[in-house]
């Protein structure tokens, strides 16, 4: 009579380095958003409260907006990079 066999554990696919570096991605990109976001509050409320105009409104968000998609780019590779280096 034989025995089965032992499971063998599986592989572990997924590395460390890459869900460190993703965390720290995120966290870069999360501060830029936020910074962004802020900036945006602050001088958009500014500009509402002494009369809106289409051209200040667009400068605005000419400046920030564009941080903050940089961000929220950075943030998504981080969460890709992060989720590559799960163990699966």
């Amino acid at each position: 009579m034989t025995l089965p066999a032992a499971p063998s554990p599986s592989p572990q696919t997924g590395s460390t380095a890459s869900r460190v570096f993703g965390v720290i991605l995120m966290i870069i990109g999360f501060l830029l958003l936020s910074i962004a976001g802020l900036c945006t509050i602050i001088f958009g409320g500014m500009i509402l409260s002494e009369g809106p105009s289409a051209e200040d409104i667009g400068l605005v968000l000419a400046y920030a907006g564009v941080p903050m998609i940089v961000g929220a780019l950075i943030a998504w590779g981080g969460y890709a990079l992060w989720r590559s280096g799960k163990p699966k």
